[in-house]
């Protein structure tokens, strides 16, 4: 099993190292084989090896369908004009939207990286603090395959290309049926499930605490036929915010401004949502044991290394890996 944490190639995360060196360090005071790379603002790595790059998360946007489909009026409603859209996505057509999956697939091949990951969810800013959604899981899924079999067109994938649950509209690890559909209609030659815990967890809002998260995590692994099945990979991370996403969403949030301020606005929410914190529990080594993955990541949000080691010592203890 590759055990890796996350991080981005911005300066925030590679400033938290004096280099090379410090981050080799810090890897093998936690046991890590590497990293799990979302490549923000360019393909540049910077001082980070691009060995120790383990795994590249692809870059998203969270409302994606419409552009795709061409629905110039949904586009405008959220983006505020279709130039706005064109600059987030971009590009002025559709097919911005492979293109830019297969610049990050490109990287990820260059830099010899062994899994890819990707979201299959769609959510507008207003959905984020609503929960009212629009579109359906079938709909997102469909378009979500299209995207990528186009990104993947012509491509000698040499990697695992894994897939991302949440808990917006789209693969949200609830449906088995359509979490098989999903993998049939990737044309990758080596695929599967990119398992989030924490996402998970929030597809259950009634949940209050590590052990009822735990015992709903194999309620949704068994229905789909047990704990290993498809999952490859496991993002390690627990958040049990269901009480606050009910206050949000019976409170109400009113956003203001332009799309750059109202995102800005939901993304304090969806950190207060999805906190990354570590799971645990006494029963998650049996968890990652029963699902033996190929990749273990440590997805925490920190605001600075000291957090970031802190977390990754508790998270270690729980799985019994280091003292």
């Amino acid at each position: 099993m590759i055990l890796c944490a996350n991080m981005t190639n911005l300066p925030g995360d590679l400033n938290r190292f004096e280099g090379r060196e410090d981050f080799a360090r810090f890897c093998r005071q936690h046991g890590l084989d590497g990293v799990e790379l979302l490549p923000l603002g360019g393909d540049a790595l910077g001082w980070l090896p691009p060995q120790a790059v383990m795994g590249v998360h692809l870059t998203f946007q969270p409302s994606w369908l419409d552009f795709w489909r061409g629905d110039e009026a949904a586009v405008t409603a959220e983006f505020g004009s279709l130039e706005a859209a064109y600059g987030v996505f971009g590009g002025r057509s559709p097919q911005a939207l492979p293109l830019a999956l297969r610049r990050d697939l490109r990287l990820a091949q260059r830099i010899g990286a062994r899994y890819a990951v990707c979201h299959v969810s769609n959510v507008t800013l207003e959905e984020c603090v609503t929960y009212r959604f629009t579109h359906s899981d079938e709909a997102v899924c469909q378009g979500a395959a299209e995207v990528i079999a186009q990104a993947l067109e012509g491509l000698d994938l040499s990697l695992d290309f894994l897939v991302e649950n949440l808990w917006w509209p789209g693969f949200t690890l609830t449906r088995p049926q359509l979490t098989r559909a999903l993998l049939r209609a990737i044309p990758a030659p080596r695929k599967g499930i990119m398992l989030d815990l924490g996402h998970l967890m929030h597809t259950c809002l009634d949940l209050e605490d590590q052990q009822q998260a735990l015992d709903y995590l194999y309620r949704c692994l068994e229905r789909h036929g047990g704990p290993q099945g498809d999952v490859k990979g496991v993002h390690l991370h627990q958040s049990l915010t269901g009480d606050y996403v009910k206050a949000m969403t019976e409170k109400g949030v009113g956003l203001r401004g332009d799309y750059g301020r109202r995102a800005g606005q939901v993304y304090r929410h969806i950190l207060r949502i999805d906190r990354h914190c570590p799971f645990c529990h006494p029963g998650v080594g049996d968890l990652i044991a029963q699902l033996a993955p190929r990749y273990l990541t440590y997805e925490f949000i920190t605001r600075d290394r000291a957090q970031w080691e802190r977390f990754l010592r508790r998270q270690n203890r729980a799985l019994d890996r280091l003292p």
